[in-house]
């Protein structure tokens, strides 16, 4: 955690937060990141495949939505 908030906001080490990491003699920070900018996050996000919405000539939407 670290008063700037950025470090908890963004999930990953804000300068604050490298600094300590430096001075722990701590090589890798890669632990210290959030599980979404990591490569694995990445490649689920493209799993499913994605399928073009139709074209809105030809969506169907209800009555009471369009009003």
């Amino acid at each position: 955690m670290c008063n700037c908030g950025k470090f908890q906001h963004d999930e990953i080490p804000c300068v604050h937060a490298i600094v300590v990491v430096k001075r722990n003699n701590i090589t890798k920070i890669h632990p210290y990141c959030s599980d979404y900018y990591k490569s694995a996050a990445l490649a689920n996000t493209y799993e499913l495949p994605m399928v073009p919405m139709p074209d809105k000539d030809d969506w169907s939407v209800l009555e009471y939505v369009l009003e």
